[in-house]
């Protein structure tokens, strides 16, 4: 981790509720995006920005493609990671200009953002080594003056992943988490999540799908060879639900759960081959990320559609649940012109004002 005295910081400083999470600004392209975190295939070097007052900066170049306008107020948040000159959490304005940045002795940096811990807002960001959407890392916690205020890892011996690390209300933090286990006779990645007290360290929760979720409820085929681990559920979030027990989305068996945040055991399944409602028009999804419940107490999600390929195009989607008549109804959907189709990862944040900020 870098210490205060080496943080790297281009502009002003950001300041509390202003960014709270991720702003809508613009439309970017950073540089040629080369491999993601969760996927797979050949890697680009990708160009990287220069300052004459500090030539060891080198973020990733930034171009914008959509002039910003009626945009939500605040600073757009990126984790350039992989094959980049410089890996490390960059803050960006409209202009796709350099707000903050800090290079970081790694290629594995996600999940960059704004939370609240101990009333303060903090930036938080996963680090370390990333490989196949794995990671054995640490999760940053830093504060208004980019000092480093925690470093989170899961207990008991367990490693924290790229995808979440969810700051509650409680001052806990939610982490999700991939795990190898025997089944079948083969190695298996189950999808696990630990809630930890962070000022202890002190575990409060700790959940495995493996105890839940069977192999065949996954829609990915198992490896040809049989000392291959087989990822069949693919956890990448967790949301704190309205009562609440959590929302956990799972790429690979096509569904979000509700858990019992005393007992584990699952309430419901929203998509997937055991899916506990009807899906109305447009409701269905697949191979998704980033469930989240809103204010209004519909689900958003980003509906990747791929991969393997199983709609024309990704989208981001909010669903409305009838409890008491078990049914699921698509609200509003967001597609891209033309179309866009995201083999891994993505996100949809909604905005204090109402947009939407879709990665």
């Amino acid at each position: 981790m870098t210490t205060a005295s080496r943080i790297s910081c281009v502009g002003r400083n950001w300041n509390g509720p202003s960014l709270l999470r991720t702003a809508v600004s613009v439309t970017i392209a950073v540089g040629a995006v080369g491999l993601a975190a969760c996927g797979g295939g050949p890697e680009t070097i990708t160009p990287s920005q220069h300052f004459r007052s500090r030539p060891d900066l080198e973020p990733p170049l930034v171009r914008v493609l959509t002039r910003a306008h009626r945009t939500a107020a605040g600073y757009i948040f990126i984790a350039p990671k992989k094959n980049v000159e410089q890996a490390g959490p960059l803050i960006l304005d409209n202009r796709g200009h350099v707000v903050w940045f800090r290079p970081l002795e790694t290629r594995g940096v996600t999940d960059f953002r704004v939370q609240r811990y101990r009333g303060q807002p903090v930036l938080t960001w996963w680090r370390g080594r990333a490989t196949h959407g794995k990671g054995d890392g640490n999760y940053a916690i830093v504060d208004g003056a980019y000092r480093t205020v925690a470093l989170v890892r899961p207990g008991n011996g367990l490693v924290g992943d790229i995808h979440e690390f969810l700051i509650t209300k409680r001052d806990t933090a939610l982490m999700t988490i991939f795990h190898r286990v025997q089944r079948a006779g083969r190695t298996v990645f189950e999808g696990a999540l630990q809630e930890v007290e962070i000022a202890t360290g002190r575990v409060l929760f700790e959940w495995h799908s493996i105890d839940h979720v069977g192999l065949r409820e996954s829609y990915e085929a198992p490896p040809r060879k049989v000392s291959a681990p087989y990822d069949y559920f693919h956890i990448n979030s967790i949301d704190v639900d309205t009562d609440g027990n959590l929302l956990v989305s799972a790429r690979n068996t096509h569904a979000v759960y509700k858990i019992d945040r005393r007992t584990g055991a699952i309430v419901w399944r929203l998509g997937g081959k055991k899916n506990d409602f009807r899906l109305g028009p447009g409701a269905r999804f697949a191979w998704q990320h980033d469930a989240r419940r809103l204010p209004d107490g519909t689900i958003s999600l980003f509906d990747n559609e791929a991969a393997p390929r199983v709609g024309r195009q990704s989208r981001a989607i909010v669903l409305r649940l009838d409890l008491k008549r078990r049914r699921a109804l698509l609200v509003r959907s967001f597609v891209h012109h033309p179309p866009l189709l995201a083999v891994d990862q993505g996100n949809a944040q909604l905005l204090p004002d109402g947009h939407f900020l879709i990665g």
